[in-house]
Order: C-alpha cells, then structure tokens, then sequence
C-alpha cells in the first residue's frame, strides 16, 4: 500500500482531534512491570502526564498529543518512520476537556452523563475525577487500577502467536513510584499504565460517539461538523488499511477481521467478557483490545476458577463457559452491525447481508473444520448463541444490543448457509 506522507499524516490527525500538551514522565516516577511473554520489550516509550502548572515548569521534553475524546480517556501520538504500526496509545493521567471541545461539553455531558470533578484527595490538585453514575470504579487522576492492566496484558499474550488476527503491540507496563502518586495527590503502589501501539487508534465507539453529538447538535452546522469529522476519520482509516478511500473494500476487510477474531477466541478458548458493554474494544483498523477481565476456558475438567480485580474468586463450570465462548460470535458481529450502521450513516450504501457474509468468511478462513462442527452445534441448540437479552445487564449493553434481533437472524441464516 502507498504510505502517507508523515507531515499530511499529522496534519490530518490534528484537524480530527485536539491537541493537548503533555511531557514524558522522569524514571523516578515509574517502575516498569516485566512482562513475561514479550520477548523485546521496548525501553525507548515513556509513559506521559498532563503538562500543568504542577509539573510543566521542571521539564523541557513536552510533545503534543492529539486527542479524540473530550476528556483525556486516551491520547494519542504520531511516531514516525514506521509504515506498518504508526501510532503510540497512551493511557491518560487527569482527565480534562480541551478548549477545542468546549463548545459541546454540555452535549457529551447529557448524552454520556459524566461530569468532571477535582480530585476528592486533593481539592487543589489538577488533575480530575471521571465520575460515570455508580459505574466510575477506582479510576483516580486518570489512572487505570493496576489490577485491571495486568489481565488486560496477559490477555494479548494469549492471542501473541496467532498470526490470523492484528494485535496492539504492548510497549510498556508500569506503575507509579510513591514519588509521583504524592506529587500529584493519587493514591500510591496502586496505579499504572499500560502503552500499546495501535495500527489506527480511532475505534467504532468514536463514529457512535460523532453520531450521538451530531443528532443533540443544535444547528445544521454544528451537525455537518460532526458529520465531516467522521468522514475524516473513516478516510484516514481507509488509507491505514491500504483501501484509500475504497469504503466498500475497507468495509468488507473490516467485517473479515472481527470475524477472524471471533474464531481466534474460539481457536484458543479464550472467553473475553468485554463485548456487550460498548464497541470501544475494537479499532477501525480490525484489532481488539481491552482484556481486563478475559478468562481462558480450560479444555477439560468441570469447573475453573478466574482472579478478577475487585471481585475476587469466581468458579465457572466449563460447559457453561463453553456457551460464552460460542456466543461472542453474536456479540463480535453485533460490533459489525455498529460498524456498518456508522458507514451509513456517512453515505456509505452497504446491506447487512454483505457485512455478515464478509464477516463469517473471515471466520470460515480461520476456523479449524472440528471448532465449526462444535459452533454449528451452539448455534443450533445454545440459547446463548441466539438470543442476545441473555447478556443485558446494563444501561450500556442495553443500547449497545438494541435492534439487532434482525441481524442476529440474517447471521444465523447465513452461517448455516457458508459453514455447514
């Protein structure tokens, strides 16, 4: 495929998102955590922080990072001469809305109901407190809990030699020293970051993001802003993927993709537990992330036990679990359905039929012949495997699983059709 330019490359990624000033964090300020199946660990990418009048004044190593979210969930940054991974994704410390996004700050606000409040530890500290009603967790400053990273990581370990589906590179894992987390008022030995580099760093949830705010715009103008952000993006991931602006083609290779990912989770029993809630696991270039609470399913025995951060033991009986594990395969193409509605919604004509089609031939190309036999049995006997009210159970998944009962139907339809 044809490289973009490195400048036109940040050019266009500067006019998509805002741009906020942060600083590479000094080495007494983390420890680096060994992972054990990555075999070159990368020591050139520090974790970053906010540049705030706290900290900025004792560093001169500032850079910019350009920032889709209104608040700094996650920033990104361009890193030259490399033609195939070009982003670096960095967790954010301190959440703040950037003067860019101002404007529609009380938009974001009522659509996703979060409000941003100073750090409950420090009235005076800069950095803020993302508050989403009860579902806020123990994210502090920003900081993602450093139980939460550990599982996240050792769930791309799982998936590191499987060469049918694209994977963020992980970069770096930390945790802060005392030092840092005095300095800057969060609690200490709790709190870490996890860097990966991602081969496109905007994901499906970003286009649902720009819909939602394009449809509480109050103007026909505020709407087109929208609308053509998203256009951008849709472009500029077009490219990433070698398409270059060949939507059809980048819709077909997008919907293979997470079909192949549905089947490498199958392929090595790993059950995700993350794919009901939202899309923001997946990015528009076909990777999937977020593996907090992902669990391998052991392939013999009855039950199993899995350590999750907050909750503690929790023992699954395996033929249970095996519904899961057939199940996300609804789950993966609903991510399609959001995909495709996303394209429309831009211009971009596609029928459902099309998507699954491209979708479960993504999954017949990476699915052993004894793992279809046992999906075809699921999907003829599982209720799991038809009917996704069983995974409501929150405000998130309930939007995120409406209306694709239609959609669940066509895919059962044409499963049997190219699998059987």
């Amino acid at each position: 495929m044809n490289r973009i330019a490195d400048n036109e490359l940040l050019n266009r990624i500067t006019n998509i998102c805002a741009s906020l000033t942060v600083f590479s964090l000094p080495k007494r300020f983390y420890n680096e955590v060994k992972i054990d199946w990555q075999m070159n660990p990368i020591t050139d990418v520090e974790p970053v922080c906010l540049a705030t009048p706290l900290l900025s004044q004792q560093y001169n190593n500032s850079f910019e990072i350009y920032n889709f979210y209104n608040w700094l969930y996650s920033g990104f940054r361009i890193v030259p001469d490399e033609p195939r991974m070009r982003f670096e994704l960095f967790k954010g410390i301190g959440l703040t809305v950037p003067e860019a996004y101002k404007d529609v700050q009380r938009i974001i606000q009522d659509v996703y109901k979060y409000r941003l409040i100073p750090n409950a530890d420090s009235p005076d500290s800069p950095f803020k407190v993302l508050q989403v009603d009860s579902e806020s967790g123990n994210r502090v400053g920003g900081a993602e809990d450093i139980p939460y990273l550990i599982p996240d990581v050792q769930g791309y370990g799982w998936l590191h030699d499987d060469t049918s589906i694209h994977l963020p590179e992980v970069r770096k894992f930390i945790t802060f020293t005392d030092e840092f987390c005095e300095l800057v008022s969060i609690p200490s030995a709790t709190y870490g970051q996890n860097i990966r580099r991602f081969a496109n760093p905007f994901r499906i949830t970003d286009l649902q993001l720009m819909i939602l705010l394009s449809t509480n715009a109050d103007s026909k103008y505020m709407y087109s802003q929208w609308l053509k952000k998203a256009e951008a993006v849709v472009s500029l991931s077009s490219e990433l993927a070698g398409y270059n602006n060949n939507y059809h083609g980048y819709i077909a290779y997008i919907s293979k993709m997470i079909g192949r990912i549905a089947a490498s989770l199958i392929r090595n029993r790993i059950w995700h537990r993350l794919l009901t809630g939202h899309c923001q696991n997946m990015t528009l270039g076909g990777e999937l992330t977020e593996f907090s609470y992902a669990a391998k399913i052991p392939s013999h025995g009855e039950s199993f036990s899995v350590n999750t951060p907050h909750f503690g033991l929790s023992s699954y009986d395996v033929a249970g679990a095996e519904s899961r594990l057939y199940s996300q395969v609804l789950l993966l193409a609903n991510h399609v359905r959001h995909f495709v509605n996303c394209m429309r919604w831009i211009g971009i004509e596609v029928t459902d039929d099309d998507s699954i089609f491209f979708f479960v031939q993504g999954m017949k190309d990476t699915l052993p012949e004894q793992q279809v036999k046992a999906l075809l049995y699921h999907f003829d006997t599982d209720p799991y495997c038809f009917d996704t009210n069983h995974f409501v159970q929150s405000r998130f998944s309930t939007d995120n699983l409406k209306d694709c009962d239609s959609f669940i139907k066509k895919l059962h339809r044409i499963v049997y059709e190219e699998l059987r």
